[in-house]
């Protein structure tokens, strides 16, 4: 996903509720309500018991439980 605003952040975490893995490219947010999102998803993610990396600048991915990713 690459939202635009913070509101449609939540979108994300609905997702890691149903098990998907979340690609976030958040290069077209102002970056304080980037670092807001990455804040607020990572804490789903934890509470979930995910994992998340960072695949670049501004790109990361959310993974709900028992869910790996293996960078090269």
């Amino acid at each position: 996903m690459e939202p635009y605003s913070f509101q449609e952040v939540t979108q994300a975490i609905e997702a890691l509720m149903q098990y998907q893995s979340v690609v976030m490219n958040l290069s077209k947010m102002e970056p304080e309500q980037a670092q807001r999102a990455v804040d607020f998803v990572t804490g789903a993610t934890y509470a979930l018991a995910g994992n998340q990396e960072q695949l670049g600048e501004g790109i990361f991915i959310f993974m709900p439980g028992n869910t790996y990713l293996e960078v090269q």
